[in-house]
C-alpha cells in the first residue's frame, strides 16, 4: 500500500535526500587508490595498443621497401646496356643501337718439347736437355716451363739461358727434383706479326745439364699446370699447349 504521504512534496524531498546520502556513503567506502589504479590500468592499456600499432606499421613499411628494392635490382640486372655506333652519328642519320656481345675467346695451339742430346748414358756421365717452343705461327711474349725429374737418378748441374729466344729473364728457381724457368720479351699486342715477341717452331727457352747418379730409367717431364706460352695479344692469353717429354736410361 502507498503511504499517505506519497503525494506530499515534503515527503518526496526527504526521500531524495535519503537516496543521495546512501550513494555518497557508498562511494566514500571505496578506497581512493583503487580508483587511481583503475584509471592507470586504462591508460596503460591504451598506450600498449598504440605501441603495437606503431611497431606493426614500421614492420610493414620495411617489408614493402625490401620488396620494391629487390624488384628494382632484378630488373636492372637484366638490362643490356646499348652501345651507340659513333660512325652512324655522322650527318643526320640516327644513332644505331646494338647490344653488347662478348668477343669470342682467342684459341691458339702450340707445343713445348724436351729434347735430350743422349738417351742412353753411363753413371757419372752428363747430358743436355733443351726446352723447345713451337708457337705454330703465333707470336708470344712470355713462356714458363716447370720441369720435374727423379732426383735419385739424375742431378741438375747447370741451367743455360744464353741462347734463349726470349731476351728477358723473369724467374729461375731450382729445387730438388724440379726446376722452374720463366722468360719474356717485348711485344706490341699483335699475336699475328713477327717483328717482335717470338714466333718460331724450335726456339730454345733454356738448356738443362744433368748428371747421371746411378743406373736406372728416368723420365724428364713438364709440369703441365705450370708450363705455359702467353700470346702477344694484349691480354696474355695462354695458348693450348701440347707437351713432349723425354726419357733416358742410365747403365
Amino acid at each position: 500500500m502507498f503511504s499517505e504521504r506519497s503525494g506530499d512534496p515534503d515527503f518526496a524531498r526527504d526521500e531524495f535526500r535519503a537516496s543521495d546520502f546512501e550513494f555518497k556513503r557508498h562511494m566514500s567506502n571505496i578506497p581512493p587508490f583503487q580508483k587511481i589504479e583503475s584509471d592507470q590500468a586504462f591508460v596503460q592499456k591504451n598506450n600498449g595498443n598504440k605501441k603495437w600499432l606503431i611497431v606493426l606499421s614500421v614492420v610493414l613499411m620495411v617489408i614493402i621497401l625490401a620488396v620494391l628494392g629487390l624488384a628494382y635490382f632484378r630488373d636492372r640486372s637484366k638490362t643490356t646496356l646499348p652501345i651507340i655506333n659513333q660512325e652512324s652519328q655522322k650527318g643526320n642519320m640516327p644513332p644505331e643501337i646494338r647490344n653488347v656481345n662478348p668477343a669470342p675467346k682467342l684459341v691458339r695451339h702450340g707445343k713445348m718439347i724436351l729434347q735430350a742430346d743422349k738417351n742412353s748414358l753411363a753413371v757419372n756421365e752428363t747430358f743436355k736437355v733443351d726446352i723447345l717452343m713451337d708457337t705454330n705461327n703465333s707470336n708470344i711474349v712470355v713462356a714458363s716451363a716447370k720441369v720435374i725429374y727423379d732426383p735419385e737418378i739424375l742431378e741438375l748441374v747447370n741451367i743455360d739461358e744464353k741462347n734463349s729466344a726470349l731476351s728477358m729473364p723473369v724467374i729461375k728457381n731450382k729445387e730438388t727434383g724440379g726446376v722452374e724457368i720463366i722468360r719474356g720479351t717485348p711485344g706490341d699486342s699483335d699475336y699475328q706479326d713477327s717483328d717482335d715477341g717470338y714466333t718460331g717452331s724450335d726456339g730454345v727457352l733454356a738448356s738443362l745439364e744433368f748428371k747421371a747418379l746411378k743406373a736406372g730409367q728416368a723420365k724428364i717431364e713438364f709440369d703441365q699446370q705450370e708450363s705455359k706460352m702467353l700470346l702477344d695479344d694484349g691480354q696474355a692469353t695462354a695458348m693450348v699447349v701440347e707437351f713432349g717429354d723425354v726419357g733416358v736410361v742410365v747403365e
